[in-house]
């Protein structure tokens, strides 16, 4: 992802989020590009270098908005996954389509 439109994201990010830190913008950022359903809390915390409480407070963060929703693993319940929810779904058509708008 090139820096402007991360730097374009993130302006239309703040716009829908006004009160969001970057923290909980990184962790949407991993989730959107994503190709899965669910993404592993392990590979995002190894993707935005937050540290377990800073994620833990993102995920909170975009939690308590229901843009997204955690879940333990079912083959393995030590593994704990974060997801889009349907909210956070439509929120990224928006974004692709802002973007896409050149917004």
């Amino acid at each position: 992802m090139s820096v402007s439109l991360l730097i374009g994201l993130e302006k239309i990010v703040s716009k829908y989020l006004p009160d969001s830190a970057s923290k909980p913008m990184k962790v949407y950022a991993a989730l959107l590009q994503s190709q899965d359903e669910k993404i592993d809390y392990i590979f995002v915390k190894n993707l935005t270098g937050l540290s377990s409480v800073e994620l833990t407070r993102a995920i909170k963060n975009l939690s308590d908005k229901e843009l997204v929703d955690t879940f333990i693993g079912e083959e393995d319940t030590r593994k704990k996954y974060l997801c889009l929810t349907d909210k956070g779904k439509a929120f990224k058509l928006e974004l692709i389509e802002e973007v896409a708008n050149g917004s």
